[in-house]
């Protein structure tokens, strides 16, 4: 089974504290089999840019961990293609709520992932399977539309 993390997930990463039930799932799961998606990317790097505007006290740390992170992932980074765009247009014209949300779903169906997420709620009823990894056990939802 290959996953695709949400950002809300991929933010949690290695924070100190980190959710013992997100740290469990994530040791259970060959890391080959994950990836994330270049909208995650964008996430990562406007909280860092926006940290950095708002001269927050802690945007050199927030930038080093978006670096650290998206450098351990470099290599599983999903893009948007033709054929994720025409999932996402068709998701989006059935309900234009969670764009974002929406994207990373079309991403998945196209690739045949199963959606990493602690926004069940964002992505359900888009065909997709979605897995909680911070409940106990991880709760998956089978693909609903």
């Amino acid at each position: 089974m290959r996953f695709l993390l949400d950002t809300n997930v991929v933010s949690h990463i290695g924070k100190p504290g980190a959710d013992r039930n997100l740290r469990r799932w994530l040791t259970s799961v060959d890391e080959e089999q994950i990836r994330i998606s270049v909208i995650t990317v964008r996430e990562l790097w406007y909280g860092s840019e926006k940290a950095r505007v708002d001269r927050h006290a802690a945007a050199n740390l927030i930038e080093a961990r978006v670096s650290a992170i998206l450098n351990a992932y470099k290599d599983r980074v999903l893009g948007i293609d033709d054929r994720v765009a025409v999932a996402w247009a068709g998701m989006l014209a059935r309900s234009n709520k969670h764009v974002d949300d929406t994207g990373l779903a079309a991403t998945a169906a196209v690739h045949g992932l199963v959606v990493v997420t602690r926004n069940t709620d964002h992505l359900r009823g888009r065909g997709v399977a979605l897995l909680d990894p911070f409940r106990s056990p991880a709760a998956q939802t089978a693909p609903a539309i």
